[in-house]
């Protein structure tokens, strides 16, 4: 069995979105950056993350609607 090590990280900041990820890649995870709230719902229904971690303010869709 495959180990899912892919994490989508929900962040409109690039900067921290770019920090994490970064961060992430260098531990071994797989990394997707979602900018929105919309755009985190769409990549959820095409891929299988192992984590989420989730902005709470964001455009279009905040986290707590995420959710």
């Amino acid at each position: 069995m495959t180990k899912n090590n892919k994490i989508l990280i929900a962040e409109d900041n690039p900067f921290l979105a770019k920090l994490t990820s970064n961060h992430l890649k260098g531990e071994g995870f797989d990394i997707d950056v979602a900018e929105d709230g919309e755009q985190t719902l769409d990549k959820m229904k095409k891929s299988n993350y192992a984590m989420l971690l989730l902005d709470l303010i964001m455009p279009n869709k905040d986290g707590f609607e995420v959710l």
